[in-house]
């Protein structure tokens, strides 16, 4: 019962640990102690839980009907028109046109691997580079396109509604908003590595264990839509990751701002 997004963190969290300098290393174990506890408590929780769903009489559950992991790469791989990698229903009828699991299995991998090989390496790195952009380009994430989880064939009945339902009237509003935030948010996220960027070399912004883990889960997160089936709404669950590290660098640029301001002569 956990997404496998939820793991990434917990990855980030490990990577970050092992390859902290030694100095570090103190007052990040008194943060990360208390993430990997509460992540321990969680796979405790899922396994019980899993436990239960195997014992349990009251629904039969029949693992051979579940979607393995090969056909989320397989689906990670598909190209349409404007789409890259995203849910397609043609792969899901394939998929569930074998009567077992590991057919599925057998039958996506091949389907895999033969779209990588039409792409080729080059037409791989393309493929992925257009995914990447396309999946970091919306504002909305998606909103109200996917998940049939509200009805919007009726009217707005008020502001509320009109503002953030798609046929509301106000909704073009919204995603201005929306896009021109997450632009920004995506432009602060890589100020600190822009080339002769002065507060590069500001040690309370890059030697904070806190900041390594918050850039380690975002990649793990990218590297995971890219390979597998993939949604800019996949985002949302790092979206705390994202804001922080903005957050951080526009807090770090007043701070450079307002001591060179201080510095200049009356």
């Amino acid at each position: 019962l956990i997404k496998p997004t939820v793991i990434i963190a917990w990855i980030a969290v490990a990577i970050v640990g092992c390859f902290l300098p030694f100095s570090a290393k103190k007052s990040f174990r008194q943060h990360a102690g208390f993430l990997l506890l509460t992540g321990i408590l969680f796979f405790l929780g899922s396994i019980i839980w899993q436990s239960f769903l195997y014992h349990q009489q009251w629904m039969e559950i029949d693992p051979q009907k579940a979607a393995p992991a090969e056909h989320f790469f397989m689906m990670g791989l598909n190209q349409g028109k404007g789409t890259y990698g995203s849910y397609k229903e043609d792969d899901v009828a394939f998929t569930f046109s074998f009567a077992t699991l590991e057919e599925r299995k057998e039958a996506d991998l091949q389907v895999a691997f033969q779209r990588l090989q039409e792409y080729g390496p080059g037409g791989y790195l393309r493929f992925l580079w257009n995914k990447a952009r396309w999946v970091t380009s919306e504002g909305i994430f998606f909103w109200g396109k996917e998940g049939h989880f509200a009805d919007f064939s009726k009217s707005p009945f008020n502001d509320f509604q009109n503002l953030f339902y798609p046929t509301g009237s106000f909704f073009p509003l919204f995603l201005y908003l929306a896009q021109g935030v997450w632009l920004l948010t995506l432009f602060l996220l890589i100020i600190p590595f822009w080339p002769g960027c002065r507060f590069r070399k500001n040690k309370s912004f890059e030697a904070l264990p806190l900041t390594a883990l918050l850039r380690c889960a975002l990649l793990g997160i990218l590297l995971f839509i890219l390979l597998f089936e993939g949604r800019s709404r996949y985002l949302i669950l790092y979206l705390p990751c994202f804001s922080l590290l903005s957050g951080w660098a526009l807090s770090v640029c007043f701070q450079r701002l307002f001591a060179q301001t201080s510095e200049e002569p009356l």
